[in-house]
């Protein structure tokens, strides 16, 4: 089973960087399946189990356009899911870090 370990996201692309079987390797995640977020820089990233969080950001191209959405991204199914927000939740943010447990 692989562990998540490192994370980068430029634009559209994610790409995960694995530990499987003590080596070190980067590997293009499929993001086919279900609804990935918008293109988008400075959000927060996070790996949480099998999967990553993704947390708001600015969206790609914008230098004012906020985003406050989460996703989560399951590696072992390689589905992107878009998580549902209680109605009192941080702001929309760039910038910052989330932690996830």
């Amino acid at each position: 089973k692989a562990t998540v370990s490192v994370l980068y996201w430029t634009m559209a692309t994610l790409l995960l960087c694995a530990t499987c079987v003590g080596l070190l390797q980067w590997s293009r995640l499929p993001t086919e399946m279900g609804t990935p977020p918008r293109p988008r820089v400075e959000m927060a990233v996070a790996g949480f189990g099998d999967g990553i969080v993704v947390h708001g950001g600015r969206l790609l191209g914008s230098q004012t356009a906020l985003l406050d959405d989460l996703f989560l991204y399951n590696v072992t199914t390689s589905t992107w899911r878009h998580l549902p927000q209680p109605a009192v939740r941080p702001l929309a943010r760039a910038r910052h870090t989330i932690v996830v447990s």
